[in-house]
């Protein structure tokens, strides 16, 4: 009996071990260094169809060797810039090379527009 509980403990105790491990290497950190290695990172106006231009950060990978897909983020808040404020939930996607953009929502930031209240 005193044998069974012990081998439990010691397997969960590996299991417990095993789960944090790996929590702390999947949350490892994008670091500003990191990202302007392998993003190219570009800011551009894109026209609307009502002639209101929204600010858009496009992150480009610097070594692509096939198509890569699109995440597009349109958001009312600042396009965080390289560094700390980008998005640590975009760390397996930057992984994998794909083309991220971020645009402002009219009228936010530098994107053109006006409310209408």
């Amino acid at each position: 009996m005193i044998h069974s509980i012990n081998q439990q403990g010691k397997a969960l105790c590996f299991t417990l071990f095993y789960i944090w491990l790996s929590l702390n290497l999947s949350a490892q950190e994008i670091t500003e260094t990191w990202i302007t290695e392998n993003y190219h990172k570009k800011e551009v106006m894109i026209p609307m169809r009502d002639g209101i231009c929204l600010y858009t950060a496009i992150y480009e990978p610097l070594q692509r060797t096939q198509k890569a897909p699109i995440l597009m983020t349109r958001t009312p808040y600042k396009a965080s810039p390289y560094g700390k404020k980008f998005n640590n939930r975009l760390w397996k996607v930057c992984q994998n090379a794909h083309l991220l953009f971020f645009t402002h929502k009219a009228p936010t930031f530098t994107s053109w527009g006006f409310v209408i209240t």
